[in-house]
């Protein structure tokens, strides 16, 4: 098997991870193109993104920070690179979005529907934040329309600033509308038009920083030091171990592995050979492979890359 087996190339020459199967077990010992150096001078393996899903607006300033700032109005929206030490709160290398949350209290008056006269009544707070719930904005709405399709089921709610510009859109199932405190009274019509004003104001509001779901940039990885003799350790994602001679080394996956999962573990197996353990169905591909088993030789020093294959967990080999 060759490293271009492993590692491809995009469009644009960039080097990616390719799936490879579990009886692949033979790789050449050079596949140094799949590594960059560091300005530390160590290692790591290049690895290119999978492309454009995810929630961020990659338009926005994205700021690096090692100690997150407290979340509050004067910060909200914003988006950091989480570049600290992983804790409790925040992972390394991970994108936190400040996001709002707020209550209204409001009021509200409805017109009788202009076909059937169906009359509709709602309590002004319920009124406000079920329009937050819809995605609105409350406090910009002060009149509007709700009007009836009979196809769909249920009622069209558009809502208007006080220049009469619509800023919100939605349809929603009539039950959708009582279980958020709505009576209706009387039978509507297909075409049937409420109309409404309101005026809503923000009662509450809290700040917390929310975790985005997109792969960091690659000069985010954290590295750890982790000294000499007897290792156990998780390995965390975008994470690279650095370790001296290791006697025995016991490594563990996180409970959740996404498919962007990725770690390295560099080693030294001394003149007695490292004990390994590892998980029970782990791939792995590269040198001193052993019926499918990585079996480290004594006086080598490994580089050992952990991927995930969407399904399992791959640890890729290279010994010197």
């Amino acid at each position: 098997m060759m490293p271009d087996d492993i590692i491809t190339r995009d469009s644009e020459g960039q080097l990616a991870v390719n799936t490879v199967s579990s009886t692949e077990a033979n790789v050449p010992y050079n596949y140094d193109d799949c590594f960059t150096i560091d300005t530390n001078g160590r290692r790591a393996l290049r690895v290119v993104g999978g492309g454009g899903g995810g929630s961020v607006d990659y338009t926005k300033v994205v700021s690096k920070t090692k100690t997150m700032p407290l979340a509050g109005a004067d910060n909200a929206n914003m988006i950091y690179l989480y570049d600290g030490s992983t804790n409790g709160t925040y992972t390394h290398g991970y994108v936190y979005e400040n996001k709002k949350t707020a209550t209204y209290t409001g009021t509200v008056s409805f017109e009788p529907a202009t076909l059937s006269g169906t009359t509709v009544a709602c309590d002004g707070d319920d009124f406000a934040n079920f329009l937050t719930e819809a995605g609105a904005i409350p406090t910009s709405i002060v009149s509007g329309t709700m009007t009836y399709d009979a196809g769909a089921g249920g009622w069209r709610l558009v809502g208007k600033d006080a220049e009469d510009t619509t800023v919100t859109n939605f349809l929603e199932y009539t039950e959708d509308y009582e279980d958020h405190g709505f009576t209706f009274t009387g039978t509507p019509e297909d075409g049937d038009v409420i109309a409404f004003t309101c005026t809503v104001e923000e009662a509450s509001a809290s700040y917390a920083w929310e975790r985005i779901d997109v792969q960091p940039a690659g000069d985010s990885t954290q590295v750890v030091e982790k000294g000499s003799g007897a290792i156990t350790q998780e390995l965390a994602g975008d994470t690279v171990y650095n370790c001296g001679t290791v006697s025995a080394l016991t490594i563990t996956f996180p409970a959740t592995v996404t498919p962007k999962y990725i770690s390295q573990v560099n080693f030294t197996s001394g003149t007695t050979a490292t004990a390994l353990t590892a998980p029970a169905g782990m791939v792995w591909l590269g040198n001193d492979i052993v019926q499918g088993v990585f079996v480290p030789a004594v006086s080598k020093r490994y580089s050992v890359l952990f991927f995930s294959d969407g399904t399992n967990v791959r640890g890729l080999v290279q010994g010197v």
